[in-house]
């Protein structure tokens, strides 16, 4: 999937708000042999290769939030995404003990914004980090079986592997970044 700017302009909303920025790692699934090794799931959430993934509440227990629209202000649910690569960088869930990737993604439709990241209603992913950027401190044997698995996962999902100081600057001409007013 090639995405350009003028399908990014394409997605705006009705009341004009712009994608927002955000940044996130995904895990790399385990077991690595099944047909879904080169997709990216989120909390239950696959995110979509050939396009935008849509948010669904994925509350356990009590059932859906109920909102005919995610995410929701009195539920965790949405895509979810950091607003700064570090706050991404230093995230840690089960999901990421096998290994992990970065990527950029850009959310839209509803957006619930907290101190740190956001929620979205729709978000797509933009780019990856090079794992040699990203895993500095891991062993080469992990920097290169990341990022073999990455380049199958970034061809699957037709976006680029770039240099982890470039991330910012290449998904913001997708979207705006998150400026709190007040």
């Amino acid at each position: 999937m090639d995405i350009t700017v003028e399908a990014i302009e394409a997605l705006r909303v009705p009341d004009a708000f712009a994608p927002v920025v955000g940044f996130r790692r995904f895990g790399i699934p385990w077991p690595s042999g099944n047909g879904n090794s080169y997709l990216l799931v989120q909390k239950g959430h696959r995110w979509a290769p050939s396009g935008p993934t849509k948010a669904e509440c994925r509350r356990m227990g009590t059932g859906p939030c109920g909102e005919k629209v995610v995410p929701d202000q009195s539920c965790g649910c949405g895509l979810h995404a950091w607003l700064e690569v570090q706050e991404a960088l230093r995230y840690y869930e089960l999901t990421t003990m096998r290994g992990w990737v970065l990527a950029s993604v850009i959310g839209w439709g509803r957006v619930l914004f907290d101190e740190d990241f956001w929620r979205a209603e729709k978000a797509l992913v933009v780019a990856f980090a090079d794992p040699k950027d990203t895993h500095v401190d891991k062993l080469e044997i992990v920097r290169e079986r990341t990022a073999r698995w990455l380049a199958r996962v970034a061809d699957n999902y037709g976006v680029p592997v770039i240099p982890l100081e470039e991330l910012r600057e290449y998904t913001l001409t997708y979207g705006e970044e998150y400026v709190e007013h007040g």
